[in-house]
């Protein structure tokens, strides 16, 4: 079902799976075709009126950049464990320039879809709200973090840089990993 807005710049889409295609104007449209995978619920999205189909794959192209982005992360610090530091340090900058790309791609998404509810119900609800909080807030301080951590290792100031990598690492290895958890559970949770 859609509904229009009576600002014609809005709609809104309940579909019982998501299955999008472009229609002759390249604007996103409903169809029986699957042009993405299908889910086994129903996903509302609150959607710009001429959004166009790419749109709907950056959820998924953004869970992927945050679990290259977590992985690359992991394998940083055992480079560095390694004594490999520069090695450390192409590994956490290709680190920060995913988490910039995601950042990108995560905006352009919300620039088109205004927002998507949660399927779940009940306590796993609780769950989901719970990790988003913590996703979100932490998220808002991960960039700054992750710049000065940055600015010390490029200075070559050593020791301040590994004071706040003990404290950048775990919070912006968490925003990475509740990422992707985010995206399973918003877009693939079943409903019964």
């Amino acid at each position: 079902m859609e509904a229009v807005s009576k600002r014609s710049h809005l709609r809104a889409l309940t579909l019982p799976a998501p299955r999008f295609a472009l229609d002759d104007e390249e604007t996103l449209s409903t169809t029986n075709t699957p042009l993405l995978p299908s889910n086994e619920f129903p996903m509302t999205l609150l959607l710009l009126a001429e959004s166009p189909a790419w749109v709907l794959w950056l959820p998924t192209v953004n869970a992927s950049l945050n679990g290259l982005a977590t992985i690359l992360l992991i394998v940083g610090v055992v480079l560095i464990k390694q004594g490999r530091r520069e090695a450390h340090r192409r590994v956490m900058l290709s680190a920060f320039a995913t988490s910039c790309l995601f950042l990108a791609c995560y905006l352009v998404y919300h620039a088109f879809v205004l927002s998507k509810k949660f399927p779940g119900e009940g306590p796993i609800r609780y769950v989901y709200y719970t990790i988003l909080l913590t996703h979100v807030v932490l998220a808002a301080v991960v960039p700054f973090l992750a710049l000065r951590t940055i600015y010390l290792g490029l200075k070559e100031r050593w020791e301040q840089h590994r004071r706040l990598a003990r404290i950048t690492f775990p919070i912006w290895l968490y925003v990475s990993i509740t990422g992707v958890v985010i995206y399973a559970m918003l877009y693939h949770w079943p409903v019964a």
